[in-house]
């Protein structure tokens, strides 16, 4: 395990580890030390997507993002790693600078924009049934995912629905996409989800694409 994993896990919070605060002999005296001791740094980090540039094509008219959403324990200000089926936590002194929700909501709206490929993309609030392409995004992971050895994934995975308001059925995708993650650390998670996120974007385009064009 290296350092910084030790510093900042150790410090965050845990899910599903029953018997976690049993106290066994000379515990104390480590929380005295801990306590003695300066606290880390806290860190913040952001989800950035780059910009993709101009992609050729025609005009596919109007997109609205109507939703992204995000479970409540990824969209607290902590970052989420997962360490097997049942069990999981939080980095401490490694946080998001915003909510997930809204970090990846604005960025998917960005990215889209800057393709050049839409008449407007827009997000609530939006006229209800107004006229267009309509986004909706679910998220379901987005996390590092610690595997045996010293395996690292960043992996991210998406339910997304796509519809025009008339009586064409929508459609729906599972968009999944994963990164290893080096270094082995909540910055090398962060880069490996940023880059993740980066081809979730990049699918979603495509799905909008062949969406316009059936």
């Amino acid at each position: 395990m290296n350092e910084d994993r030790a510093r900042s896990k150790g410090a965050g919070r845990r899910l599903g580890l029953p018997g976690r605060f049993a106290l066994g002999a000379g515990l104390g005296l480590t929380f005295l030390l801990v306590a003695c001791a300066s606290p880390p740094e806290t860190r913040y980090y952001d989800i950035r997507l780059p910009d993709p540039g101009s992609v050729a094509g025609a005009s596919l008219g109007k997109v609205i993002v109507d939703a992204v959403t995000v479970p409540d324990h990824l969209d607290g200000p902590e970052i989420f790693y997962r360490t097997s089926t049942y069990e999981a936590g939080y980095y401490g002194y490694h946080l998001w600078v915003r909510p997930l929700s809204e970090s990846l909501s604005d960025e998917i709206v960005a990215y889209l924009k800057s393709t050049g490929r839409f008449e407007r993309v827009s997000a609530p609030p939006e006229t209800p049934g107004a006229g267009g392409i309509h986004l909706s995004l679910a998220i379901r992971e987005f996390a590092e995912i610690d595997g045996e050895g010293d395996v690292w994934t960043a992996a991210i995975h998406v339910d997304l629905k796509l519809g025009d308001g008339s009586a064409r059925r929508p459609v729906e995708r599972t968009i999944r996409r994963s990164e290893p993650i080096a270094p082995r650390n909540a910055g090398g998670t962060v880069v490996a989800l940023n880059k993740a996120w980066s081809e979730v974007a990049e699918a979603i385009l495509h799905e909008i694409v062949s969406f316009s064009a059936e």
